[in-house]
């Protein structure tokens, strides 16, 4: 079961009803294997490895993936047919991570810019709101999050240039006045 602790939620019963349906049928039967997989690792170890109801010491095998290291994302993507330079492949790289899924997103004959717009941008690109969702799953009044309360807000921003350089720009607002203390300056420095 993919992406089981999405699916679970307080109201669904669904774990309640993989115990029992496990309990009572399942185990008994040699060709049904119960692999439960997610991007959720803590609640996998929480509720169903560290279980301490129906579902108690059903482990039989941990298996932990981990991301692609860059070099092996740059050899996921040359064995897909993508023709990268160096810089290409690390750009995709700080984007999508090592992540397969995402790697295996990029399309041949487009540059790392192009795929990253495309797919994180784009009216129907695959991430076009991942953001959204993650936001959603981390914050239960997620609304009230997106605005500070009315406390004010903090835009970070990237541009590219042609020449390979990378400026980072931060502009936070505040509806309060605020200064920056030498002992501030000293956390920073």
């Amino acid at each position: 079961m993919d992406e089981l602790p999405w699916m679970v939620t307080p109201k669904s019963g669904l774990l309640q009803a993989i115990d029992y349906y496990w309990n009572r049928y399942w185990s008994h039967n040699n060709y049904i294997k119960l692999i439960v997989c997610g991007s959720s690792a803590s609640w996998i170890i929480k509720k169903i490895i560290n279980n301490k109801g129906g579902l108690y010491n059903r482990v039989t095998r941990t298996l932990v993936l981990e991301p692609f290291l860059l070099d092996e994302a740059a050899l996921f993507l040359s064995a897909s047919g993508i023709k990268l330079n160096h810089k290409q492949v690390l750009d995709l790289y700080m984007v999508f991570g090592g992540i397969p899924h995402y790697l295996a997103l990029i399309k041949k004959g487009q540059s790392a810019k192009q795929s990253i717009d495309e797919i994180c941008f784009h009216k129907g690109g695959e991430l076009i709101n991942e953001f959204e969702r993650l936001f959603n799953s981390l914050f239960k009044n997620a609304s009230a999050s997106k605005t500070n309360e009315g406390r004010g807000a903090q835009i970070d921003l990237l541009f590219d240039r042609d020449d390979d350089v990378i400026t980072i720009c931060e502009i936070k607002f505040n509806l309060k006045p605020f200064s920056i203390y030498p002992s501030h300056l000293k956390m920073r420095s």
